[in-house]
């Protein structure tokens, strides 16, 4: 769809709200740095706290270990246990457990608040409350370190997080502010293909970042970059075009955000709600195979036979990263001119299962390293789903919308790290590989919640033109059948 740089969205009015023009190239461009700055922080954060926690328990069991991300495979042990390399992956696992449902628990209350809101206070607060929750949790993890103090108080930067959101209360900010400056139609589901490939490059970036740093400048000056980052991103986004003209104050009631959030699966009426509800058990099971992996993948890379040392550790990550989400915005951009989306998170969600299985199956460095070549195009099926729900939903309620896939992302967060870290801390004596086994069972659930969408789009299809103009609603109506034909016939 042509439009003009400084082109008005759609406005439209819904409870003396509407969405405001803005210039589309500045928005987007801000969101895009913003969004970068901290999925880099958030990214870098996994195999900081992972390795550095790996290391402080280690160092309990009276080893030789350094804080310079060095394996811990060859050190030499004086304790009196059969393994305790074993003993300290399982330590750590668990403490990473719990630190995650410290940071998630109050995140999925949170989450509901601040999306709802965010439809009628703006998007800026959105994106402000988070990065600033973030912030905190990297001042306190700085002076944790500076001081060498216990690692129990890491609890406490982690829950302060979680009253911001965490991360998954910017990525609604992410996804509503890319849905305000963007126009319904597939084009949205490439705008939010666009954000999850800048997450998963910041992502790609931060594994990279951390490889080579944390052997040059250790933890510390690290988690100091870093805390520096979350101050800019924070500074960018006081100069974020609000999209969203402030509503009238409403009652601050948790029902009234509670209704806001979880109406689209209860309350509409006919096929909406049940499209609605099809699509996020397909992204419940998707985010739920995905989610919680970096954690043990890290660990499951220091522990045998790999032996990896951080910079390693970083090489996989970004590798892995940058191919999926490059593979993954590729594959959707070419592939929607033949197929219909669903058949694109089909591919995607098989091609996730059949790279887990490697994964789990691997027993030397170049099969990990086969992994992401893969799984190249297995990030396919989230942001689909993400962008049609999206264009299902009024402008005025795009961020209810995320609000309602973001406490469900940051639920399944939390289910999957204690999960994995569970499964992993119980195999990683006899078959480390299982936990990535059962990611590759989530994704063969996930295809067929999709084959079921596949069979029943065409009553689902008319939804997604509800919100258009009339010109862009015909537009896309033939281009949607035409694809149905296609796939009829093959």
């Amino acid at each position: 769809m042509d439009r003009k740089e400084n082109s008005p969205l759609l406005p439209e009015k819904h409870e003396n709200r509407k969405v405001r023009s803005v210039p589309f190239l500045w928005c987007a461009t801000a969101c895009a740095v913003i969004t970068f700055l901290v999925a880099l922080a958030n990214a870098s954060s996994t195999p900081i706290l992972s390795q550095y926690v790996h290391a402080q328990i280690l160092n309990g069991y009276n080893t030789s270990t350094s804080n310079d991300g060095s394996s811990a495979c060859g050190v030499n042990t004086t304790s009196t246990t059969d393994d305790p390399l074993v003993k300290v992956q399982q330590e750590t696992s668990d403490f990473l457990l719990l630190l995650a449902v410290v940071n998630n628990v109050p995140a999925i209350f949170i989450n509901v608040i601040l999306g709802s809101s965010s439809d009628y206070l703006g998007r800026k607060m959105l994106f402000f409350i988070p990065s600033f929750g973030y912030f905190l949790r990297y001042v306190f993890c700085v002076v944790i370190m500076a001081l060498e103090l216990d690692i129990q108080y890491f609890y406490i930067a982690y829950f302060l997080d979680g009253l911001g959101g965490s991360m998954c209360a910017f990525l609604v900010a992410s996804f509503a502010y890319t849905a305000d400056i963007t126009s319904n139609g597939r084009e949205r589901i490439l705008a939010t293909s666009a954000v999850e490939a800048c997450l998963a490059l910041a992502t790609c970036t931060g594994m990279l970042v951390t490889g080579f740093l944390i052997p040059l400048v250790g933890y510390l000056n690290l988690n100091i970059m870093m805390t520096c980052t979350m101050f800019l991103a924070s500074i960018i986004i006081m100069f974020l075009p609000e999209t969203m003209e402030r509503g009238p104050n409403k009652p601050w009631s948790p029902l009234k955000h509670f209704k806001n959030v979880f109406g689209f699966y209860f309350f509409k009426r006919g096929n909406r709600r049940g499209a609605y509800s099809l699509m996020l058990s397909i992204f419940l099971f998707g985010v739920l195979s995905v989610l919680g992996r970096f954690g043990v993948e890290t660990l499951y890379a220091l522990d045998r036979p790999f032996c990896w040392d951080s910079v390693q550790v970083g090489y996989f990550g970004a590798l892995r990263s940058g191919l999926t989400s490059v593979g993954s915005l590729l594959a959707i951009k070419f592939l929607q001119r033949h197929v219909r989306d669903q058949t694109i998170a089909l591919v995607g969600t098989v091609d996730a299962a059949l790279a887990c299985i490697l994964e789990g199956l691997a027993t030397t460095g170049w099969m990990l390293y086969l992994v992401p070549v893969v799984g190249v195009v297995s990030a396919t099926t989230i942001p689909i789903i993400r962008g049609s729900m999206s264009r299902m939903t009024s402008p005025t309620e795009q961020g209810a919308i995320f609000a309602g896939i973001g406490v469900v992302e940051t639920v399944m967060n939390l289910i999957s790290q204690v999960a994995y870290t569970s499964v992993y801390s119980a195999t990683v004596g006899s078959v480390k590989g299982a936990v990535f086994f059962l990611m590759a069972g989530l994704s063969g659930v996930t295809a067929v919640l999709i084959i079921i969408w596949m069979a029943i789009t065409p009553r689902f299809e008319h939804l997604y033109t509800v919100h258009v103009s009339p010109a862009e609603s015909a537009s896309n109506s033939n281009e949607n059948n035409a694809h149905i034909d296609k796939n009829t016939k093959m």
